[in-house]
């Protein structure tokens, strides 16, 4: 009996590390959890890429400002479109004023804006691109 408990307690002690592990390495993740769990099922995702450059809305800086902003904006995302070279992705959305981009994503293409330095945060699309958008592997 005293061994079931001691084993059942471990189980549990066990069991509890390994839930904050996991939720650690969610909270850590560039990527929100339930575009992993999308991937997972569907074996694809539309999502809105956050990309790591400096923003301020426009009205608040001059036109010389807006245009530096805007062209890092540009250098950002050629610079990502270059990383996901070899994985399954589709550019759908690319923002002239926000530092983002809109991807249909597979596993790889996914598992490659969770590494870049260029991506901020990974969220899931509610707007679906249109129908006949594939997805294709791009090569160099």
């Amino acid at each position: 009996m005293k061994t079931l408990v001691v084993f059942f307690f471990g189980f549990i002690v066990l069991t509890g590390c390994t839930g904050v592990s996991v939720a650690q390495e969610f909270k850590d993740s560039k990527v929100d959890p339930t575009v992993w769990q999308k991937v997972k099922t569907d074996g694809v995702a539309t999502v809105i890429v956050s990309l790591n450059v400096p923003f301020q809305p426009e009205g608040n800086l001059s036109q010389d400002m807006v245009k530096s902003q805007r062209q890092a904006i540009a250098e950002a995302q050629n610079t990502l479109l270059k990383e996901l070279t070899g994985s399954k992705y589709e550019s759908f959305r690319s923002f002239v004023t926000l530092p983002g981009v809109g991807l249909k994503v597979s596993a790889d293409a996914l598992a490659v804006l969770e590494a870049s330095s260029v991506v901020k945060h990974v969220t899931e699309s509610k707007w679906s691109p249109p129908q006949d958008l594939e997805l294709r592997e791009n090569k160099p």
